[in-house]
């Protein structure tokens, strides 16, 4: 490809992964060069007061999209292994052509640029000859087309520089998400064939036996891990510019999406895992066009130590896996090299991207506990044809809506937030560490920042609320384990005044959904996948009851969950067909003059069918002074 060819001529734009079949030789290095760098610019540039700049010495615009050509006076070098990128070992992409704005009376330049290695994994950035950052390039997916020996980068999260934040005079913009990028290259030379490895085949699918000669050695696990979640960004405001105006203003709800790493394990049992793309055919092991779902929310602990949820995404749809940072078998079905993740092979899905319509749907549609997608009468495929409707959706469907007002901290002073990120693999052997979350601060300066990020760690949010092995009478949180799925429930209990305790709840359902299904996979149709419709503990009929409170994190007065207090029971039932489905987390929270000790939340399904109720054993306030073996009170504390 020379820098004159247009990029369509070699499929650039097409929808169909070309796979790279000529795997190089173990720990082989390749060089690419030529060809463009392609920056897709978001309305946050028009927001910092940078409109469309000048094009100067072959930099142009196409179709959006602003280019600069890359040129053969360097090349940038790739760890490449048994067919997978390992990293960028070095060496740099140079860039003809420059870019100029104006910004407040004072030129904006950016010459003399190349693209090299960044400090995280597959990461580049836009440098200038003084060594200045003016971009970070990451979370990209990668294509090789081995006809034209050509490697494209795409969906590539363009985020912001310290030079270009520090020009800015907005050094808290520094990583900041720009919008997205494309690099459009090709090797120095084309990279040399090798055989597959043989011990990776045939693929070790969940669920085959390591050994079909010895049953008892076992099975082959699905054991995928998040390994970092960040890159929050607020995409839009539901406004008629699509831009936020922060507190006091409109209270517009808006969207926000983040970026996610994963990594398929490296044990001798780890099984690969399918990843294809919806409507893309029937393929093993469950006989459709299996992938994975990411989900994420957002919650808000406040002052007085409430957790909420107050925001949850719909479902994105996985549909394909880039397998870098390999150490075995990516390439052993090049048919499907990007559709199956490998042992110990890592993928990423950028901002941008987790931000696109076309693969994202509702939770609605989603069988939890088994993992899979009810296609038929999905928004998708309506009529069950096997054929991809296309449906209209607007920038602000099946996303992450929250109001501007519940980040205000003048609203909510002293409340802690934290972002919550989940990806739903079929036949996972441990939800937990597919799950993981950061704490961040909200901060307004012209345009919502989700800056000052803490420490990544696997696991829910609510175990930062309260820890799992937290015992004695002030806070608990246990799992609730069933065939159906799983739940935790987690209590914090707080004496307000001498006599007067306070009692908040979280109940998170992870996965317990009651699946009601019609058909066979491919073509399964998902009648319901509801989850818990009521919670009651036990609470003297005499017992003082004040301060019910409830919080769904939805907005909607009119669905909230009632109460009632009825005898020995207190009760909370669901309003509006408002139940607690799977990846979402209902609050509820009261006070009474009953001190805590251990007994039992009753939870009641919401679909018919047996048990109608699960039970499980928390801190709930006693009957009354001579209630001390109650439940099992006399046993843990």
């Amino acid at each position: 490809m020379s820098r004159q060819t247009s990029p369509s001529r070699h499929g650039w734009l097409i929808a169909v992964l070309l796979v790279w079949t000529t795997a190089t030789t173990a720990n082989e290095n390749v060089n690419v060069w030529d060809g463009q760098l392609r920056l897709l610019p978001s309305d946050r540039w028009t927001s910092l007061g940078l409109d469309q700049p000048e094009f100067r010495d072959g930099a142009s615009q196409s179709e959006g999209a602003w280019i600069l050509p890359i040129s053969q006076r360097g090349a940038l070098t790739l760890e490449a292994r048994h067919g997978s990128l390992q990293s960028i070992a070095g060496g740099a992409l140079q860039l003809d052509g420059q870019l100029h704005w104006q910004l407040a009376g004072q030129a904006l330049q950016w010459q003399g640029l190349r693209l090299q290695a960044g400090s995280e994994h597959l990461q580049l950035v836009l440098a200038d000859s003084a060594e200045r950052i003016w971009l970070l390039l990451d979370h990209m997916h990668f294509e090789l087309n081995p006809l034209a020996d050509d490697l494209r980068f795409f969906n590539v999260d363009m985020r912001m520089g310290e030079a270009m934040a520090a020009s800015l005079n907005r050094p808290e913009l520094a990583g900041s998400h720009l919008g997205q990028a494309e690099i459009l290259t090709r090797f120095q030379e084309a990279p040399v064939p090798s055989d597959d490895p043989d011990f990776c085949q045939p693929v070790r699918w969940p669920g085959t036996l390591i050994d079909p000669d010895h049953p008892e050695v076992g099975r082959y696990q699905a054991d995928v891990q998040l390994i970092d979640l960040n890159g929050f960004t607020v995409n839009r405001c539901e406004t008629d510019n699509s831009s936020c105006d922060g507190p006091g203003g409109i209270d517009a709800p808006m969207v926000i999406s983040p970026s996610a790493e994963l990594r398929n394990s490296n044990n001798p049992d780890t099984a690969a895992v399918p990843w294809f793309s919806k409507f893309s055919g029937v393929f093993s092991p469950y006989g459709n066009d299996q992938h994975p779902f990411l989900v994420w929310n957002i919650y808000r602990t406040d002052a007085d130590g409430r957790l909420l949820q107050i925001g949850r995404s719909g479902v994105k749809h996985a549909f394909l896996t880039v397998n870098s940072a390999c150490t075995s078998c990516p390439n052993t079905h090049p048919q499907n090299n990007f559709h199956i993740l490998w042992p110990n092979c890592r993928d990423t899905y950028g901002t941008g991207n987790n931000d696109t319509n076309r693969h994202l749907g509702p939770r609605s549609e989603i069988a939890p506990n088994t993992v899979r997608w009810g296609r038929c009468g999905s928004t998708s495929d309506a009529n069950c044809d096997g054929e991809n409707d296309f449906p209209t959706t607007t920038m602000f469907e099946n996303r992450t809506r929250l109001r501007e007002s519940t980040l205000d901290l003048s609203m909510h002073p002293g409340a802690q937030f934290r972002f919550e990120g989940w990806y739903l693999v079929r036949d996972d052997i441990n939800i937990y560490n597919t799950m993981g979350s950061r704490s961040f601060e909200p901060s307004y300066s012209n345009g919502w920042l989700l800056g000052n990020l803490g420490t990544y760690t696997q696991g829910p949010a609510i175990d930062h609320w309260v820890a799992p092995e937290s015992s004695g009478l002030q806070a608990r949180n246990r799992e609730l384990v069933t065939t159906e799925g799983r739940l935790k429930a987690a209590v914090r209990v707080t004496e307000v005044e001498p006599g007067v305790f306070r009692y908040d709840y979280a109940l998170a359902n992870f996965t317990l959904a009651r699946e009601i299904t019609e058909g066979a996979e491919p073509n399964l149709r998902l009648l319901s996948n509801r989850g818990i419709s009521s919670l009651r503990l036990l609470l003297d009929a005499d017992a003082d009851l004040t301060a019910l409170r409830f919080h769904d994190g939805d907005d909607l007065e009119s669905n909230d969950w009632t109460s009632q207090h009825q005898g020995d029971q207190l009760r909370f039932d669901m309003a509006e067909g408002n139940s607690l489905d799977w990846g979402s987390l209902y609050s509820f929270s009261f006070e009474t003059n009953r001190a805590p000790l251990p007994g039992s939340l009753i939870l009641g399904m919401a679909e018919l069918g047996t048990p109608t109720q699960y039970e499980l054993s928390l801190l709930v306030p006693t009957l009354g002074p001579d209630d001390i073996f109650r439940d099992g009170a006399e046993g843990e504390l």
